[in-house]
Formats: C-alpha cells, sequence, structure tokens
C-alpha cells in the first residue's frame, strides 16, 4: 500500500515504431519513438479522500542518482473507478540524449519508473512526492538501430 491507495501493476509492454511489443527502446537515427502501455488496477481505499489522483512515469538514464538525467517523464490522472484501467503513454527521446560526441550510445539502458501522487505537474513538491511515491521501477535495455554509423 503506497499514500493510502493499494496499486496493481497488471501490465507493461513496451511498443515500437512499427507496432510492435518489444523488450527495449528502440535507438533510431531520430532517437527513442516508443509506447509504453500499462494496466494497472486500484485494489482499495480509493475514495478516502477528494485528492487528484495521478501516475506519472518517469524515464532517466544513468546508473546512480548523481549521475541520472531524466530523459521523459509523463502523467495521466488515475481514473475514478476501481475498475481495471489502462495508460498508453507516447515517448519520444532526442538523440541528442543518448549518443556522445563520437555517435556512441552512452547509456545501455533507461530507467522506467511508475509513481503515485495527488500532486499536479508544477505543483510544489510534486518531484519529491513523485519520487516517495514510486511503486514499480525497472531498467529497460536501449538497442541501438541507427543505420550507416
Amino acid at each position: 500500500m503506497l499514500n493510502d491507495i493499494d496499486i496493481s501493476l497488471l501490465e507493461f509492454k513496451i511498443v515500437n515504431s512499427d507496432d510492435t511489443t518489444v523488450p527495449y527502446f528502440e535507438l533510431s537515427n531520430d532517437g527513442i519513438n516508443s509506447k509504453i502501455i500499462t494496466s494497472m488496477k486500484v485494489n482499495k481505499n480509493y475514495f478516502l479522500s477528494n485528492d487528484d489522483r495521478f501516475i506519472y512515469i518517469t524515464i532517466t538514464a544513468g546508473t546512480t542518482p548523481q549521475n541520472e538525467i531524466y530523459l521523459s517523464q509523463e502523467f495521466t490522472e488515475i481514473p475514478n473507478s476501481q475498475e481495471i484501467f489502462s495508460i498508453q503513454s507516447d515517448i519520444f527521446i532526442d538523440k541528442k540524449y543518448l549518443i556522445d560526441e563520437h555517435g556512441h550510445l552512452k547509456y545501455d539502458f533507461a530507467n522506467v519508473s511508475f509513481s503515485y501522487t495527488h500532486k499536479h505537474p508544477g505543483e510544489m513538491g510534486v518531484s519529491e512526492s513523485v519520487r516517495v511515491g514510486t511503486f514499480f521501477k525497472t531498467k529497460v535495455p536501449i538497442l541501438d538501430i541507427r543505420g550507416g554509423r
């Protein structure tokens, strides 16, 4: 249970630009252009207050908090129901954040995390609330599919 709410992640998949489900992010000549599709369920304690409820999907790169950089962050409001719900997030990460000055991939993987919070984007304390509200974190490999390197 997290912040008085019980959230279950039921499905997590990455879909590439060809609409194929893959276990990695593909780095093309422009960058990463993928979708993250998830299914979740709020199991109990959902109606304890009238606060808004958000799921944030954060993608970072780097192996330690000191050198970790933010690549993307998406959010969606949780529906007012205890039914299973799906979230689809379109992810685009420009290649300039992923390759070095010699054209080599800087990171072998990206960190993907899901967080629950009642904080709106831009609201004071949202970063800390997202950090504390993380309920799922995984590493996703980055596959370099650029041609002509």
